[in-house]
């Protein structure tokens, strides 16, 4: 092969190879272009899904105005409410529109779910229209309840939107740790503004037909300030493990704190204190939220400008790509027009003389062209492009090694043989947590009289319920040493006073997330006998025809209030089973309307299906709760510790 046509195949090799590395490189460039800008669409659906949640929840207001003023609504505020109307629809339209042109497929899926939160939203809004063509004095208090609590139950129909939209960024590659504590503390935000609204709707039926809270009320109202006390401490939390400035110093969240969480839960709590006493006069309906609602509003400020953070960081994420796509189209046009250049260059300056001038002399000499010149590599420059998506990819196999092994961890603790040793065949557990990791686990011990068993409920689930429970079971085991195991009761005290001694006395002032379920269970084999005590956890005991309920007692373990622990005396019997549940079982969410599981749906489980062997039990409960579920989600950590003495 002559020089020139072995030049010209390596010229062809070469422009070959770099038109591979160009496609390659343009290929994965536009692919990651893409992909940011379907998480910055998704975005759009994240915050159309939180502006929906709001308009719809910020209906409520002119909704609970209007119920309270006499027949006819003055025009003033039938005005507000269509306005409110028309901006919800607005809203939950766009939101549709999202999820229709939407790229993200979880997203796409939750659209049937908008439509019958819709739906749902126009029945509630005639419910409220009927009562409004009352008189006052018709309203009856239970009509206005029903009407508050249509509007509350269309808000969870539009979340799961939200948690789609969520979990699609977080899991982009656009999905930095900035970007997830963004989104996190949106999504905290939407869900306090959710909770500041309900705290609001709560005084409607009081203020409406101008009487005191009920007791109902007054512990409704309770509740709404302890959820909105949690969703401040983890939003005060998430804030304060961001060490950028911008976020410490932000001005939304100083406004946010002051005028929400200091002078509009001042006002609420005074209107509570003047709608509890008889001879008080609390503001009208009206004037509630003229006051009330404006003070909700630095909530939406700190939300959008979370949202605004979260675009922004997108938005450089995705130019930033194209950046970096234009850029290494056009260096590699460069080298190869360079490369061709100094080819031809090289070609016309050197080989060609020289290969001319050998052609010439082996020709000559022996009457044949020779051409053993080897040619030369060339190669593109995209390695730093493969060195970005490898360190990604590394790092997002790393988090998720870490919770796979926090999970192989806590599943090792689990399994207890004391359990495999005193029961055998007869018993079961059964444990689902919500996440990857729980906060619900359980506990055997042995002595020479019988076995203690217990389940524990750890307050909060994921990874912050799963580190609750390294420290409860340190002091359960620490209780169960010091106290003799047929003293459930004692071992529970013993394990709040060192839970106390742990948490400061501010932690336990402001009911964090530091506290916890517990039932535990004595079977002593020498006396016949079951001693439980419990801890806001029952114990259940059944033999197919009858279900006894054996309380625990009302306070949680460190609970701000201690609890009273006291032993209770069952008799073992043959053919009885006993169970040890957490609430997650019960407030599952299911069936036709959403509503938990409940203690009658779980007690007829029991009955129908206690003549089965404890394995069978396992697989028919677990198999009756998915069902049930009918696609809810999992609200929290469930467990489920079955025995039976022969």
């Amino acid at each position: 092969m002559s020089i020139r046509a072995l030049l010209d195949r390596g010229l062809v090799a070469c422009c070959g190879v770099l038109l591979a590395l160009f496609v390659l490189l343009l290929s994965n460039g536009w692919r990651a272009f893409a992909a940011a800008g379907d998480a910055l669409a998704t975005f759009r659906t994240f915050r159309s899904a939180l502006v929906a949640m709001e308009t719809v929840s910020a209906e409520r207001a002119p909704t609970n105005g209007a119920l309270g003023e006499e027949w006819p609504v003055p025009e003033p505020k039938l005005a507000a409410l269509r306005a409110a109307r028309r901006a919800s629809d607005d809203a939950l339209a766009l939101l549709s529109a999202r999820l229709d042109d939407e790229t993200c497929e979880p997203c796409r899926a939750e659209r049937p779910a908008i439509d019958a939160a819709r739906s749902d939203l126009l029945l509630a809004r005639a419910n409220a229209d009927r009562l409004l063509r009352l008189p006052r004095a018709e309203r009856s208090q239970p009509a206005l309840d029903d009407a508050v609590a249509r509007m509350v139950d269309v808000i969870p129909q539009l979340q799961p939107a939200v948690y789609a939209a969520d979990r699609s960024i977080v899991t982009s590659d656009a999905g930095s740790s900035d970007m997830t504590d963004y989104l996190r503390l949106a999504s905290l935000a939407a869900l306090l503004r959710e909770q500041a609204g309900l705290l609001g709707s709560r005084f409607t039926g009081a203020l409406g037909a101008r009487r005191p809270l009920s007791g109902s009320e007054q512990r409704d109202i309770a509740m709404s300030y302890g959820r909105i006390g949690q969703l401040r401490e983890l939003i005060d939390s998430l804030t304060r493990s961001r060490t950028d400035a911008k976020m410490n110093d932000d001005a939304v969240l100083a406004r946010m704190r002051d005028q929400y969480f200091g002078a509009g839960l001042a006002y609420a709590g005074s209107v509570e204190a003047l709608a509890s006493r008889a001879d008080g006069a609390p503001p009208s309906t009206a004037q509630f939220a003229q006051r009330y609602v404006p003070l909700m509003r630095p909530i939406v400020d700190f939300r959008d400008a979370m949202l605004n953070r979260v675009e922004t960081g997108l938005r450089r994420h995705r130019d930033a790509l194209l950046v970096r796509l234009a850029g290494g189209g056009i260096g590699l046009v460069a080298v190869a027009i360079a490369l061709l250049l100094g080819a031809r260059r090289f070609r016309r300056r050197i080989i060609v003389p020289l290969a001319d001038a050998t052609h010439e002399i082996v020709a000559v000499a022996a009457g044949r062209p020779s051409a053993d010149i080897a040619p030369h590599a060339y190669s593109g420059e995209i390695r730093e492009l493969f060195d970005a998506v490898r360190t990604l990819k590394a790092n997002t196999l790393d988090r998720m090694r870490s919770i796979e092994y926090a999970s192989l961890i806590q599943r090792a603790m689990l399994p207890d043989p004391s359990i495999e040793a005193g029961f055998g065949a007869n018993h079961f557990v059964l444990w689902k947590p919500r996440d990857v990791v729980g906060g619900d686990f359980y506990l055997c011990r042995r002595n020479a009289d019988g076995d203690l068993v217990g389940v524990i409920d750890c307050a909060g689930h994921g990874v912050p319920g799963a580190l609750m429970t390294m420290t409860a079971r340190a002091l359960f085991e620490r209780a169960m040493e010091a106290t003799p195991l047929d003293d459930p009761a004692a071992i529970l005290r013993r394990t709040d006073d060192g839970l106390r001694r742990m948490l400061s006395r501010e932690r336990l002032d402001k009911v964090l997330a530091g506290s916890m379920d517990a039932g535990l269970v004595f079977v002593d084999r020498v006396r016949r006998r079951i001693v439980f005590a419990g801890a806001k956890i029952s114990l259940f005991a059944t033999d197919g025809r009858d279900v006894h309920e054996h309380k625990g007692a009302r306070r949680a373990i460190g609970d701000r209030r201690r609890g009273e622990y006291d032993n209770v005396e069952v008799a073992l019997r043959p053919g009885w089973t006993f169970y040890l549940g957490t609430d997650g079982l019960f407030d599952q969410a299911g069936g036709d309307d959403g509503f938990g599981f409940g203690g009658t749906r779980f007690a007829s489980m029991l009955r129908d299906h206690a003549h089965l062997p404890l394995d069978d039990q396992a697989r028919v409960f677990e198999a009756t709760l998915d069902a049930y579920r009918r696609g809810h989600p999992q609200r929290d950590d469930m467990t489920l510790l079955a025995f039976r003495i022969d």
